[in-house]
């Protein structure tokens, strides 16, 4: 192992830090090789976070996001072994009913219950396990939209093993905006099964149940693409959240994996929920978040429910996904130096729409589409898709998660305003990604004609906001597509 400067080394926190415990200890008796692909995922974003200039390698823990802080355990030699991140807020989070699916209930000291709840974090873009206390989520229902909001107390703090803690920050009803937070989770946020045959040393879309000392359960999480190819018996029970078995029913699916340089269909039987029986059918094509109950058996991977409307090859909403789906391609291949939001011209998009579709086009394949489509049909869709995606002078940008999160909090009803959206989102385009240099005059430019047709107080209160919100875009695209 190469041995880091002093200013990259770790500080240790003391033993009765939860986390500190879990990384120390229960992780390690329950999997070595959970524990080692953990350790080394977290040293790839330290060095990520450093090239962006957003390492806190200060003694103190107290910064602000977006600065990510190393932590070390004993016997690792002042390594990074976790990092934790701290925020403000507000943060924008949705429980859709199959993620309510998998919360739980655990004794984490003597006397103490704390309820693990699954949450879809929108600034952050992915799904987090929530830590509650007292009171519970004792009916998801239809699913849940809300915002954490701090007023005082501590900040709210994410960890390396995807362990977030509200700490002083209140739960409030999302009043506005709840149908972009349900779009960021439905056509923003991916993770791709990796293909057959592939190592998959993952951790951070993994949900870490544990007590104070012992880790209950390890889930890992995934969101793809499939087309139902067979549906097979329906006698199968499995425990997917230490819990009660669940009934299952067997399915034969093409579903998208990712080989590490592209998307391609490949056919497995998995499980699917009973309670699914009645959606799926042969020949639909579902837009699914998947579960390993158990990452020592990646054999067994069980679909726990589809996110918006089953769709058929005829239906043009496969084409949204296709635009969706080659969107995430463009921003995992751009790298972490890459404009925060051009995501190029409108012809580049077209073309890697085009490209997502030839590898997947057999006949049983996930997007196989048997209709030709035009220029004009991969423009509507991205118009339709605002305030995720906007097209403005011929390119196609995307609005990071926290800047839309921050939008959505403050002035929700810009993010119905294409122009708005556009002004917003090339803006932040404009800001280098490691946030140490800004095209200051050029921005002015575009805020001064901006205030033409948007808030000017608003945009003037954006302004301030700028270095956190691109500090924070950049982090979270880092981590989301770190090797």
């Amino acid at each position: 192992m190469t041995e880091r400067s002093i200013s990259r080394k770790a500080d240790y926190q003391r033993m009765n830090d939860a986390t500190t415990t879990l990384i120390e200890k229960a992780v390690p008796a329950y999997s070595k090789q959970l524990h080692m692909d953990m350790i080394q995922e977290c040293m790839s974003a330290v060095d990520g976070a450093e090239k962006l200039g957003l390492l806190d390698t200060k003694q103190s823990s107290d910064l602000d996001s977006p600065f990510l802080k190393p932590w070390t355990i004993r016997n690792a030699h002042g390594e990074p072994a976790y990092y934790t991140m701290k925020f403000s807020g507000p943060m924008i989070y949705h429980i859709p009913p199959l993620l309510g699916h998998l919360k739980i209930r655990l004794n984490v000291y003597p006397g103490r219950i704390a309820e693990y709840v699954p949450c879809y974090t929108m600034n952050l873009n992915r799904v987090v396990l929530a830590k509650f206390d007292p009171p519970y989520y004792d009916n998801i229902g239809n699913g849940i939209l809300g915002q954490f909001v701090l007023q005082s107390g501590k900040r709210m703090r994410l960890s390396s093993a995807n362990v977030f803690m509200p700490g002083g920050a209140q739960h409030r009803p999302l009043q506005h905006g709840g149908n972009v937070a349900r779009m960021y989770f439905e056509h923003y946020w991916w993770h791709f099964p990796m293909a057959r045959g592939m190592l998959d040393m993952s951790c951070m879309h993994n949900l870490v149940y544990h007590s104070h000392s012992r880790v209950k359960q390890v889930v890992r999480l995934r969101k793809t693409l499939l087309r139902v190819l067979k549906i097979g018996r329906r006698d199968s029970r499995i425990i997917i959240n230490s819990e009660k078995p669940v009934d299952c029913i067997h399915v034969r699916v093409s579903l998208l994996v990712d080989n590490g340089m592209t998307l391609l269909p490949e056919k497995r039987w998995i499980l699917a929920r009973g309670s699914m029986a009645s959606f799926i059918k042969e020949g639909s094509i579902l837009n699914v978040v998947l579960v390993e109950p158990d990452i020592a058996q990646p054999n067994i991977c069980v679909m726990m429910g589809h996110v918006g409307s089953p769709m058929q090859f005829a239906d043009k909403s496969i084409l949204s996904v296709a635009v969706s789906i080659a969107s995430w391609s463009v921003m995992r291949d751009a790298g972490p130096e890459s404009s925060l939001t051009r995501l190029g011209r409108v012809d580049e998009i077209v073309e890697r729409v085009a490209k997502i579709i030839d590898n997947n086009s057999a006949p049983d394949s996930v997007l196989h589409i048997p209709w030709r489509f035009r220029q004009g049909d991969i423009k509507s869709v991205i118009d339709d898709f605002c305030p995720l995606y906007v097209r403005t002078k011929g390119e196609v940008f995307h609005t990071p998660p926290p800047v839309a999160s921050f939008v959505l909090s403050t002035q929700p009803p810009l993010l119905n305003s294409r122009s708005a959206v556009g002004i917003i989102a090339r803006m932040f385009g404009l800001v280098e990604p490691t946030v140490k240099k800004w095209k200051l005059d050029t921005v002015m430019s575009l805020i001064a004609g901006g205030k033409r047709t948007t808030s000017a107080t608003f945009l003037d209160t954006l302004l301030t906001q700028v270095p956190r919100l691109a500090g924070e875009s950049a982090l979270f695209r880092m981590l989301h597509f770190q090797p």
